[in-house]
C-alpha cells in the first residue's frame, strides 16, 4: 500500500473489526506530539445501537518535560499506539471493546478490555513501546494494526 490513511474491514469472527492505518515514516522526523490518523465509524454493538466515531494516535516516548523533548524526533521515532472514542456515550450505555495492536509485522497483543463509555482514550500498549521506524523497514510507510471487537471481557 503506498497510500496514507486508514481502512477498516470486518474481522473474520465477524464480532469486531480490523483498522489498518498507513502512516508515512516522514511523519517520525517531525517535532510533532502526536501522529492522529482519519476518523472512523464502528457499528457499536448491535445494528440498533447506531454507530461511534474513533481515531487513532501515535504518541512519542517522552525523553523530558523541556520544550520538544515529547517529540517523535527526540524520540527517535519510538513511541505507543492509542485509540480514542470522539463522541460521549448516552447515560447508562456501555461502548465496551477489546482492544489489540500490531505495528507492522509485529505480533498481535493479548486484548485489552475497555469501556469508552467510562474514559475515551485508550493506550491498549501501555506498558509497550515500538519502534516505528524499524517496522517501517527502509520503507516510506508503515502499517498500524488495530483489532477492535465486542468486549465481552469488561464487567458491567
Amino acid at each position: 500500500n503506498n497510500k496514507e490513511g486508514i481502512e477498516v474491514r470486518e474481522h473474520e469472527s465477524g464480532d469486531g473489526y480490523w483498522l489498518d492505518w498507513t502512516v508515512r515514516v516522514a511523519k517520525l522526523r517531525s517535532k510533532d506530539k502526536q501522529i492522529m490518523s482519519p476518523e472512523v465509524q464502528l457499528p457499536n454493538g448491535g445494528s440498533d445501537q447506531g454507530s461511534k466515531s474513533f481515531k487513532l494516535f501515535l504518541v512519542p516516548l517522552a525523553k523530558g518535560d523541556k520544550k520538544g523533548q515529547g517529540s517523535f524526533l527526540q524520540a527517535k521515532s519510538r513511541g505507543k499506539v492509542a485509540i480514542k472514542c470522539l463522541d460521549s456515550a448516552n447515560p447508562g450505555e456501555k461502548v465496551a471493546r477489546e482492544v489489540s495492536v500490531s505495528v507492522g509485522t509485529s505480533p498481535l497483543t493479548a486484548p485489552l478490555s475497555h469501556d469508552f463509555a467510562e474514559q475515551s482514550h485508550c493506550e491498549p500498549t501501555q506498558l509497550r513501546a515500538w519502534d516505528f521506524m524499524r517496522a517501517a523497514k527502509g520503507q516510506d510507510m508503515f502499517v498500524v494494526h488495530v483489532l477492535v471487537q465486542e468486549g465481552v471481557g469488561v464487567a458491567a
